[in-house]
């Protein structure tokens, strides 16, 4: 154990990018402990200001750097425990401070941790009003309307990578990039990959004992409490985001960087091309079968509603009801004959209200309501409101 590099190991990423997931396995490494968040760039940043404050006028500052650095590791291993012997820190704001860590510690490990974009977006909002970020994007979701939350979550999004990567791409420091969609989709050789990087060896029950062990509570995802394994279905989700909302020049500059990340780029096939293990029995031919069939009873159930209410809205022009994650069953809803039809993603109607299948159960079995389910984008409508409004009371 004499030959391990024992320099601290730091994690920079923005929120919700999936980092409580990466310090739990960094974590479960025998010699490494990453423990919750710390803000030590904060800390780095306060301590910064009170030395150069006392040594002005007094001393040349050439000497903060290392003054700092040594107060910070004094901290962090006075907490660590045999067998560990690495600290790893793993705080979203050390991205601000990025700086003043890299001038501290020019001999640290650095793990630069991405995201896809509408992933993102979606998780965004999707801890936001689970009520427990606090005031975590309250900013962005805040702005004026839907369109105006979805912009400012991507101009967050953009900013934060641009930063990462000008940091990244500085070969003067020791770092790796890694996704969040590569650890779930790839976990074993994406894990090999950055213990490889770091120069530690990895047992072949690494993966089996991520959510065996005790990690540090704190501050990160308060879902992987009860996680037991890493989720497919973390991934992928970005679909929902509905694509329209997105200004043009607001896509071109995402997808610049998504290719720059390897991630797929942005286009209006994002809310039709739902992720296979996104959709209905993907892995399950009789649950595709039964969808199909309680589909079917759904779609009669419409059809003479619209015949009862064809009287009350002889002028309304039809529109597409896309049931996304249902093999994208799409149907033409009409007040006139035969009042449903099946539908192609190359209609012309531009009236849509799209709607993944669970909600649809949901909303007709009067378990939640339309607002809920658009809060959490598993429902939404694009087009006239004043074409939709008399097909929304299909799900009253």
């Amino acid at each position: 154990m004499t030959d391990v590099n024992t320099q601290p190991i730091f994690i920079i990423c923005h929120a919700r990018s999936g980092s409580t997931l990466l310090r739990y396995i960094l974590d479960t490494h025998e010699w490494v402990s990453c423990q919750p968040e710390t803000e030590i760039g904060r800390l780095i940043k306060e301590l910064y200001e009170v030395h150069t404050r006392l040594a002005r006028g007094l001393t040349s500052l050439q000497h903060i750097p290392a003054v700092v650095a040594k107060s910070i590791r004094e901290l962090r291993e006075s907490y660590l425990r045999p067998p560990k012997i690495i600290w790893c820190d793993k705080s979203i704001s050390n991205l601000t401070f990025l700086d003043l860590l890299q001038k501290s510690f020019p001999d640290a490990r650095y793990i630069y941790l991405y995201r896809d974009c509408l992933d993102f977006i979606h998780s965004a909002f999707e801890i936001f009003n689970s009520n427990n970020a606090g005031s975590l994007f309250k900013k962005e979701i805040h702005s004026s309307g839907e369109a105006g939350s979805i912009n400012a979550l991507a101009d967050l999004w953009c900013r934060n990578v641009e930063r990462m990567m000008k940091f990244e791409s500085d070969p003067a420091f020791h770092a790796i990039r890694v996704t969040h969609e590569s650890i779930v989709r790839q976990p074993a050789a994406t894990i090999q990959r950055l213990f490889d990087f770091l120069q530690l060896p990895v047992r072949n029950d690494f993966i089996e004992n991520i959510f065996k062990i005790n990690h540090q509570r704190g501050h990160g995802d308060p879902k992987i409490i009860w996680t037991n394994n890493i989720e497919l279905n973390t991934v992928g989700k970005g679909y929902r985001i509905p694509i329209h909302r997105l200004h043009t020049d607001k896509i071109a500059a995402i997808n610049q960087l998504q290719a720059a990340l390897g991630f797929r780029p942005i286009d209006l096939t994002v809310n039709t091309a739902v992720p296979a293990h996104h959709r209905i029995g993907s892995n399950h031919p009789a649950i595709r079968q039964y969808t199909a069939g309680l589909l079917a009873n759904i779609v009669q159930e419409f059809r003479e509603i619209l015949a009862e209410q064809s009287d009350q809205y002889p002028d309304a022009p039809p529109c597409i009801l896309h049931i996304r994650d249902a093999n994208e069953a799409r149907y033409e809803l009409s007040f006139h004959p035969p009042y449903v039809t099946n539908s192609t993603p190359a209609s012309h109607i531009r009236d849509i209200i799209s709607i993944d299948f669970h909600a649809l159960l949901a909303l007709l079995d009067n378990r939640t309501d339309f607002t809920s389910l658009q809060m959490k984008w598993e429902v939404f409508t694009e087009g006239s409101a004043k074409v939709l409004g008399p097909y929304l009371t299909l799900f009253l």
